[in-house]
């Protein structure tokens, strides 16, 4: 197809070059070119340090702490202005500063002072630096006059060589003043000023200015998009990043520091961007990565996954804005998170920050974690001793929980202890899981994964001297995870599995090794924040990989409600125990929040699927046909399915009879293959849901087939729509699925979908199905048939 724009051989040789490196590639899809990379490591809220809308940003080497100062208000010269520690590991109040023009302040290492240009007296100040970083009192004075700055909107300081950059938007300059023999910005040295052109920019809104001591490139922010417009010292532009997914609302000044992750070379220097935010809320720094890490190859070729559902957390009553940690409880055969922000959205919070919930997505049960956390992160249960251990956003806390008198667990007698995991050397606990006796976690700042061996004692109790546990780590950002927010341990393989924003899901040994990266840039989730494996809902023999996703932080919008569990299916494997251990598990209680005793009973252990579930036998498994047939077929001989064509529309309530759904689907005379009407799947909200039917009389061991036809009008909308059959047996147990075809992009006209399955041992019934997920886009549906 690409020949209709060709006009050479040569460009043929090339195209063909391009597409063999390409497919040869092993790099993850995730990655960009390395002179556009970026990637978000943190945002400090100002927020958190009595700083509404953030306007300067400085940090000084010396105190390893940053300044960040508000704009003053109109006609004042003092604004108010916060010390945040590199780390953020200690509280810290703010304070009035006298400074006119935050956004064109800057530290000099070179003689250890702050510079600030006065926009009213054109001079430049030098202020001394206070023990804790902060910019002290006046010491010196350059007339700026001949600057002829016109319109200065930042300043930034060569670190190595005491030279100062500054911005002026409006003359479409850079202006550069060379140091003194002291180290000084002074204007009046000899040849001290030299001007770069940036007329080239064309009409770009400029605002901020950061120079990079590592590659010697100066780097300004245009306001549109917004953009970061990388420059070499002559001012030519040598990329652009669009920064617009990260939602900085108001980009202000800029700075380069050294990286917040611990186990990195010392010399590596991230940008720091001060957004002011709208209105009341939403300022920050952002820590932006710049250098695309080397990824390894992984050991085993990436399986593509397959989205079983979208449980939409935010849709529950009390909602889950921003889901967390999630774990499999084999006890009660469901799922539990943890929602470490739901407590600072007054709107939402009513007191429940934990939730239980069945395989399906249904609520089962809120409950609390607030007496002794309203920020848990990360949650597990240790199979050893039948306890949940839950992590704290801040502080680097895990907390141990056990039932009390009344055997049940999340009620006012359980019994909690904690303990920090600092003295590791962890920075930032983001989520926690246990595994072949061993706890594991996942540390946010520093890009790494921690294994935890407890002591002589045996049992979990934090590093010296408070405990005796042991530590081994590795880092995850050459295995494509930058900031791992999501750790859970593979019972099936002993191997633990991992999940940040922006990357793969990988699948990696206790020692590092890097077995799988799987792609899941389809779901466009925001912030993959928790993992676990579990049984598959809609077959509990399988594992399937369960994903939480915080979507976007409610600092950045106060109202929103977007949180969701994604359940995807990447391999075929038996539904293992994911919580095994060398005891019997106590039968859970019948209460709503069922809890293990600490005393085995002689029950069998709960398992995750119903006793009188059938397993299907080898004969039995249906065969899946993904793809239509190359010559459409007619309509399968007796067609089993009521209102097949979508015509009927008895109650006069819009949705055609016999068929279940959602409010997004419909029926409709628009387009349509057949008839009067078509079935429509209609959404502008992302919604995922699914529209069947219910079979009944099937007999086990017989030939269906099934075909249906698609119309998918042109749309960039990044969705997908599954038709498949669900099998069930006499008691309403799932027996398997088998996939009909999945479509995840607009068809040309009407798309037919064959199959032809066989029905497994002990079908009763059978779910013909439409399972969408992520829909803004429409999509027709027109002249099924199911039958033999």
């Amino acid at each position: 197809m690409f020949l209709v724009h060709l006009k050479s051989k040569l460009g043929l040789v090339l195209i063909a070059v391009v597409i063999l490196i390409a497919l040869m590639s092993n790099e993850p899809t995730f990655a960009q070119s390395p002179s556009t990379y970026f990637f978000e490591i943190r945002s400090i809220w100002a927020s958190d340090w009595g700083i509404t809308n953030p306007v300067g940003v400085s940090f000084s080497p010396t105190t390893k702490n940053f300044t960040i100062i508000e704009a003053p208000k109109s006609g004042q010269v003092s604004a108010r202005s916060a010390i945040i520690p590199f780390f953020e590991d200690r509280a810290t109040t703010p304070r009035t500063i006298t400074v006119a023009d935050p956004l064109n302040l800057a530290f000099n290492s070179r003689d250890k002072k702050f510079w600030m240009f006065d926009r009213n007296s054109k001079n430049l100040i030098g202020r001394q630096s206070k023990t804790d970083g902060e910019p002290g009192n006046e010491d010196s004075r350059f007339n700026g006059q001949a600057l002829g700055a016109q319109n200065l909107q930042g300043i930034s300081f060569d670190e190595k060589t005491g030279r100062l950059f500054m911005l002026d938007a409006a003359a479409r300059q850079i202006i550069r003043v060379a140091p003194d023999a002291n180290g000084r910005p002074n204007p009046g040295s000899n040849n001290a000023v030299t001007k770069l052109n940036l007329s080239q920019l064309g009409t770009t809104q400029l605002r901020g200015i950061a120079y990079n001591p590592n590659n010697n490139h100066i780097y300004v922010m245009d306001t549109n998009g917004p953009k970061l417009l990388e420059l070499a010292e002559t001012g030519a532009l040598v990329s652009t990043r669009n920064l617009q997914e990260l939602r900085i609302t108001s980009p202000q000044s800029m700075v380069f520091a050294p990286s917040v992750d611990n186990t990195d070379d010392p010399t590596i220097q991230n940008l720091y961007i001060a957004d002011a935010g709208q209105g009341n809320g939403g300022g920050r720094v952002v820590e932006l990565a710049l250098n695309q890490p080397q990824v390894v190859s992984p050991l085993a070729t990436a399986p593509t996954p397959r989205l079983i559902q979208t449980i939409r957390t935010s849709q529950w009553s009390p909602p889950s804005p921003d889901p967390a940690g999630i774990i499999y409880w084999q006890a009660s055969g469901h799922l539990l998170l943890v929602d470490s922000e739901v407590d600072e959205m007054p709107k939402l919070f009513v007191g429940k920050n934990l939730f239980e919930f069945n395989l399906n997505g249904s609520l089962e049960a809120p409950l609390s974690t607030t007496r002794f956390t309203n920020e848990p992160t990360g949650i597990a249960i240790n199979p050893a001793n039948n306890h949940f251990y839950v992590s704290q956003d801040g502080g680097n806390k895990i907390f141990e929980i056990a039932p009390g008198r009344d055997g049940i667990y999340w009620t006012a007698d359980d019994s909690v202890t904690q303990y920090s995991v600092s003295g590791f050397g962890i920075l930032d606990v983001e989520d926690l899981a246990f595994g072949a006796g061993k706890m594991i976690i996942a540390d946010g700042k520093n890009g790494e994964a921690w294994v935890i061996s407890p002591g002589s004692n045996k049992r979990f109790d934090g590093p010296p001297p408070g405990g005796d546990d042991t530590a081994t780590h590795f880092d995850v950002t050459s295995l494509g995870i930058r900031d791992p927010e999501g750790i859970a341990y593979d019972p099936s393989t002993g191997n633990m599995w991992l999940c940040s924003k922006k990357s793969p899901l990988i699948e990696v040994t206790f020692s590092g090794t890097l077995v799988h990266s799987i792609d899941i840039s389809f779901l466009n989730a925001i912030d993959p924040d928790g993992i676990t494996l579990a049984p598959g809902s809609d077959d509990p023999t399988v594992l399937h990989v369960y994903v939480a996703d915080r979507g976007i932080d409610n600092n950045q919008n106060p109202n929103e409600n977007d949180g969701k569990v994604f359940e995807l299916a990447i391999f075929d494997n038996p539904a293992s125990d994911p919580t095994p251990t060398n005891t019997s598990t106590p039968t859970p209680t019948n209460t709503a929040t069922p809890t293990v005793t600490n005393t085995p009973s002689d029950t069998p252990t709960p398992g995750p699927t119903n006793t009188s579930t059938p397993t299907p036998t080898n004969t039995a498994t249906p065969t899946v046909t993904n793809t239509p047939t190359a010559t459409p077929t007619g309509a399968p001989l007796g067609n089993l399915l009521a209102n097949p064509g979508f015509e009927l529309d008895a109650d006069g309530n819009g949705k055609p009879d016999s068929w279940t759904g959602s409010s997004s689907f419909s029926r409709s005379n628009e387009v349509v293959h057949g008839g009067s009407f078509a079935g429509k799947h209609f959404s502008t909200v992302e919604d995922g849901y699914n529209a069947n039917q219910t079979i009944s009389g099937l007999t086990p061991g017989t030939t269906y087939n099934f075909s249906g036809w698609v119309n998918i009008p042109p749309t960039t909308d990044v969705f997908t729509m599954t038709l498949d059959v669900r099998w069930r047996d006499a008691a309403g147990n799932n027996l398997g699925t088998s996939v009909i075809k999945t479509y995840t992009s607009q068809t040309t006209d009407w798309n037919q979908a064959t199959g032809s399955f066989v029905a497994p041992a002990n079908t009763a019934s059978a779910q013909v199905r439409m399972v969408i997920n992520s829909l803004n886009a429409t999509i027709y549906v027109d002249d099924f048939s199911f039958g033999r």
